[in-house]
């Protein structure tokens, strides 16, 4: 769709630019088609099916939003700000979703930044990468259970969720494990990952 004139600048403008400069043309376009199909495009049909599944009132109280970027330090005021905004969340509430050691971000960040593959490199093992991924998807999933726990049990203190009292036993216990398991985590973040390998 280019007329004459311009294909005929183009057609000099390339004649005469040296070979290193179009080659670094051709990468940077190449590079910045890879970037478009493989980052802006997973993000945008990720964020699709997000909405499709969130938006869906079958999932209520029965879905949970976990990654693995949740609790880094990279995320840390999103996260706090998301937490600050929880309406149903008492202080003390939020004061325990909040309750995430300098450890604890430091593993979590590590992990976010492992790159995507499908497999761990020899420096990575040596990094103990798959150690950090597979503990904060560990203990990133604990806190996530625990303020999924808690927001149930609000909906039950207001009267928007009806359970039988066996259900709520339940509940409870459920919640005694995992803020025990909390307790743990903020000493140890790998104490799961070792306890599978002892």
């Amino acid at each position: 769709n280019f007329s004459e004139d311009i294909i005929n600048k183009l057609m000099n403008y390339l004649g005469n630019t040296k070979i290193a400069v179009l080659e670094q043309m051709v990468k940077a376009r190449a590079a910045s088609v890879v970037t478009m199909t493989s980052d802006v495009n997973l993000k945008h049909t990720r964020r699709l099916i997000y909405q499709v599944w969130f938006d869906n009132e079958r999932w209520d109280d029965r879905r949970l939003y976990n990654v693995i970027f949740e609790l880094s330090k990279h995320n840390k005021s999103n996260h706090s700000f998301r937490i600050k905004s929880l309406s149903w969340a008492s202080a003390d509430d939020k004061q325990l979703l909040n309750d995430i050691t300098d450890q604890l971000q430091q593993v979590a960040e590590d992990a976010r930044t492992m790159g995507t593959t499908l497999w761990f490199a020899k420096e990575d093992v040596k990094e103990e990468k798959l150690k950090k991924v597979v503990s904060c998807g560990q203990f990133t999933t604990c806190m996530n259970l625990i303020e999924y726990v808690l927001s149930i049990e609000r909906k039950i203190d207001n009267k928007e969720l009806t359970l039988t009292e066996t259900e709520i036993e339940k509940i409870r216990f459920v919640k005694k494990q995992l803020l025990a398991d909390w307790a743990v985590f903020k000493t140890d973040p790998y104490f799961l990952f070792n306890s599978y390998l002892s």
